[in-house]
């Protein structure tokens, strides 16, 4: 409880903002797949949220399991493992998603962010759940079996999946033409990229005493 009202405190002072680039041309203004509403982030998966000041990269704190809400007043407030922060102000402070690994306390010594081996979050990093997603490519393995590449939007930034699983129902779709590849010199929501969406989903098995986790792409998907 002290440590929450500490942090709650502290960052009550600061501000952030999240700036995203996509890695898909024209995909500038997504959908944040997953959020709750509009105005609220749900930080999940292998990722974390590190916030810290705009005017001297000092880290103000850190969270994962969270939530990110836009008060709409210049401010967020921010909960998640162990955190509780209201009223962060977004004037003074900035945040980004991370790849998730256990960082120092904050409020026990000074960290900047260069002094962090902070790593970029990948497909990887991303939650385990059912996603709609571009598809970028359709191809034959060294045995022969369809998979797919597709593009994964999270928090608007588009990420490639390779070498997903494909069902017989999404395979034959896309051997009819009823789905097409991703047209990167439209836009997402233009006409010419309305039958490129698809379900992706994971299957977890155990066949040989291995865990191991299956991606695969299920069926077409109706803009």
């Amino acid at each position: 409880m002290k440590k929450a009202i500490a942090i709650a405190l502290a960052v009550s002072l600061i501000v952030g903002v999240v700036a995203c680039t996509s890695v898909i041309p024209l995909w500038d203004h997504m959908t944040v797949y997953g959020a709750e509403s509009s105005n609220t982030t749900i930080v999940e998966g292998n990722i974390m949220a590190v916030f810290w000041e705009k005017a001297t990269d000092r880290v103000v704190l850190w969270c994962y399991n969270a939530q990110i809400i836009d008060r709409g007043d210049g401010t967020w407030d921010v909960s998640g493992e162990g955190i509780s922060a209201g009223g962060v102000k977004q004037a003074l402070v900035d945040y980004a998603l991370y790849h998730y690994e256990p960082l120092p306390n904050p409020f026990e010594n000074t960290y900047y962010l260069y002094d962090l081996d902070l790593q970029p979050i990948t497909a990887e990093d991303l939650p385990q759940s059912t996603h709609v997603a571009a598809l970028k490519n359709v191809y034959l393995n060294g045995e022969g079996r369809p998979r797919v590449d597709v593009w994964r939007l999270y928090m608007g930034i588009a990420y490639e999946v390779t070498n997903c699983r494909v069902t017989q129902t999404a395979y034959d779709q896309y051997v009819d033409g009823k789905i097409e590849l991703y047209d990167p010199l439209y836009n997402w929501l233009a006409p010419e990229n309305e039958d490129c969406f698809v379900a992706v989903d994971y299957i977890h098995e155990n066949f040989t005493g291995e865990d191991v986790t299956l991606i695969f792409v299920d069926s077409k998907l109706f803009r």
